[in-house]
């Protein structure tokens, strides 16, 4: 503050004296007239402050009248800079071009153009404050914020008013580039001072808390409006509370002040460089005839000062040699903004013209560091590769599922998913149903009792009787009670050729043929030895044939 108000008196031409932590300005006719005393005495600290000084801070009386001065003053404003030093050779600067290239140098006297856009950042929360940020736009187009205006008052005092040098479409593209720079410094500013009222705001909303907690407390049991009071205190919270939220809101109000136009005087050696592959660039450096000051060129690569320069082949342009290399696979000197990086693998550098990319990880490699996927016929690095451990081919590690019995990875080719348990398996552990023909893993795989053929889960019962697997041509299901059993346990009965298994059917001890139950109540049962006869084997007695014969013996 107290800075500005030196440059200040001292560019409207008053008379300032420094007396110990005072200011002592002599103002001129007119802006005492606008102040309302010819004399001031300035402090800007309330520990300095006397009966004759008048205290400065942000937003202060005396701060906002002299703003009023300067609002019609500067708004748009152009300048021409005197020649303050002579041009220099060339051998001053500290500018080497690569041994490997040609150059040759061309002088020349120009002026450039600056731009320089003042603006007023006033953040409102709990308390006012003002600040003023100059933003610059210079001859390359860069912009960057200033923590000042760039040139003292004795260069406003040296320079000469000149015509304004943009047309409102390059004034307004000018401003539109400043003015986004401005916010985004305000929006960083506002949100580091909302973090800190913020924290304010939770030990105040606190302390607020506390002290309602303890109005209610301390209403007594058995008031008659205990809940009317308990109700207004907590109102009354509820509004202060908000009411201190309120004072954590950061408002930000950004006016533009001044947009000021320097027209510099420069001398200009431009450089044209050529290699011996007949690529060839040019760069400028430039002094500064008014502050002496040599600019130097900028890398488009690395935006950093060019002292040590080279030639990329590839965008035909001058770059420092930091941001240059050469690729090993065509040897052409390649800058990192046009295309070149290191190969993941080897680490050689290759310009993006010969690199490959994994389409995979997305690294780049040499080309002979890259596999082909043959699978997807793209192009996979070794990192991302597998080996099926089925048929042997190196694909990408995306077309490979892990083998759920052998653990190995297996690729899509070779891969079979059970439709029986959903495990994926290799075709060697992969096995045919041979009544279906779908391919099912070994574990849900069974092999008939009665063919020996292998069948799915689906398509193979276990044997009521004998508990083996069989398959549905060797088993069938038994008509008296419902049992699955293999074809070798089933019988048909020699009356009504029903199938029946070997519990349910009843055998004729003569012949030898098999009954089912219905037709079991027609065979006759020996009474000497209890075994039964159909009714072809059986004597019409009610013993049987053998029984008889063993009687009359």
């Amino acid at each position: 503050m107290k800075a500005f108000l030196i440059d200040y008196f001292r560019y409207a031409n008053c008379a300032v004296e420094e007396d110990g932590n005072a200011l002592a300005v002599t103002l001129t006719p007119e802006l005492a007239t606008h102040i309302g005393k010819p004399r001031l005495r300035l402090v800007f600290n309330p520990a300095h402050l006397t009966a004759d000084a008048e205290l400065v801070t942000p937003g202060s009386y005396l701060i906002n009248r002299l703003y009023e001065t300067l609002k019609n003053r500067g708004a748009k404003m152009a300048m021409t800079l005197p020649l303050r030093h002579v041009a220099a050779p060339v051998s001053d600067f500290d500018i080497r071009v690569s041994s490997a290239l040609t150059s040759r140098i061309q002088e020349k006297e120009t002026h450039e153009t600056e731009a320089l856009l003042t603006f007023r950042v006033t953040f409102h929360s709990n308390e006012k404050r003002e600040e003023l940020i100059t933003i610059g736009v210079d001859m390359r187009g860069k912009i960057r914020r200033h923590a000042a205006f760039p040139y003292p008052i004795e260069a406003l005092n040296l320079s000469e008013s000149s015509r304004f040098p943009f047309t409102k479409t390059e004034a307004k593209a000018i401003y539109e580039r400043c003015l986004q720079l401005a916010q985004e410094y305000a929006g960083d500013e506002a949100r580091r001072n909302q973090q800190e009222l913020a924290r304010h705001f939770h030990r105040d909303a606190l302390r607020l808390q506390g002290f309602y907690r303890q109005l209610i407390e301390e209403i007594p049991d058995l008031a008659i409006n205990r809940e009317y009071q308990t109700q207004q205190y907590q109102a009354e919270y509820e509004r202060k509370a908000a009411d201190e939220l309120q004072k954590c809101q950061v408002q930000v109000f950004i006016e533009p002040v001044a947009f000021c136009a320097v027209n510099t005087p420069f001398q200009r050696y431009r450089f044209v460089v050529k290699n011996r592959a007949a690529f060839s660039a040019e760069f400028d450096a430039h002094l500064n005839l008014f502050s002496g000051q040599a600019v130097y060129p900028e890398c488009p690569s690395c935006q950093n000062e060019m002292h040590a320069v080279g030639l990329c082949e590839r965008g035909e342009h001058a770059v420092c040699e930091t941001c240059l290399e050469t690729c090993h696979v065509c040897g052409q000197q390649v800058c990192r903004a046009c295309g070149i990086s290191e190969c993941a693998e080897c680490g050689e550098f290759v310009c993006h013209d010969c690199a490959e990319t994994c389409h995979l990880c997305g690294k780049t490699h040499c080309p002979t560091h890259l596999l082909g996927c043959r699978l997807c016929r793209k192009h996979f690095c070794r990192a991302c590769s597998a080996t099926c451990g089925e048929c042997g081919k190196i694909v990408g590690n995306i077309h490979v599922i892990e083998c759920d019995i052998s653990h190995q990875p297996v690729c899509f080719d070779c891969l079979v998913t059970c439709p029986c348990c959903d495990k994926h398996v290799g075709r060697s552990h992969a096995k045919t149903c041979a009544f279906c023909g779908r391919q099912m893993c070994e574990e849900c795989a069974f092999s008939c009792a009665e063919c020996g053929q292998t069948f799915c889960v689906h398509h193979v019962r276990e044997c009521d009787i004998s508990g083996k697997m069989t398959c549905p041509r060797h088993s069938a299901v038994c008509a008296s009670c419902g049992r699955h059993v293999s074809a070798k346990y089933l019988k048909k009965c020699d009356v009504c050729r029903t199938t029946v298994c070997v519990k349910c059917a009843t055998r004729c001890s003569g012949c030898g043929h098999y009954f089912c139950e219905q037709h079991r109540d027609e065979m006759t049962v020996c009474a000497e030895c209890g075994k039964r006869y159909c009714s072809l084997c059986g004597s019409g007695q009610d013993i049987c044939a053998e029984c008889l014969k063993r009687g009359q013996g």
